[in-house]
């Protein structure tokens, strides 16, 4: 799961101010058209099979909820010209050399 307006100390501060970022669409269609556009340009379209997204009140705000199933393919972040890979650690996002990421692709994905 991926909670969006909600802090790593799990304080819910909601996405509300998050909408006046958005240009026109100032509401909760218009966040999630811009996280779709953000997962396309960066993830690819093909990632959406693995997501399931919403917007739940809690606590009088609004928070989206990403629910992520396992990809049987690595994916890679497009950033800039450029892919990266990246895993998940205990408690911290972490990027991997081009040879860490072969190793971690071979091994977790049973690649040859």
């Amino acid at each position: 799961y991926l909670f969006i307006g909600v802090d790593n100390h799990s304080k819910i501060l909601g996405i509300e101010k998050d909408y006046s970022t958005l240009g026109e669409k100032q509401n909760q269609d218009g966040f999630l058209l811009h996280l779709n556009n953000l997962i396309n340009n960066h993830l690819g379209k093909d990632v959406h099979q693995y997501l399931s997204t919403k917007i739940e009140k809690i606590n009088d705000k609004e928070v989206c909820i990403m629910t992520i199933s396992h990809s049987d393919n690595p994916i890679y972040l497009k950033n800039k010209n450029k892919e990266e890979f990246f895993i998940r650690g205990f408690a911290s996002t972490e990027s991997l050399s081009l040879s860490q990421a072969v190793d971690y692709i071979r091994n977790h994905w049973k690649i040859k």
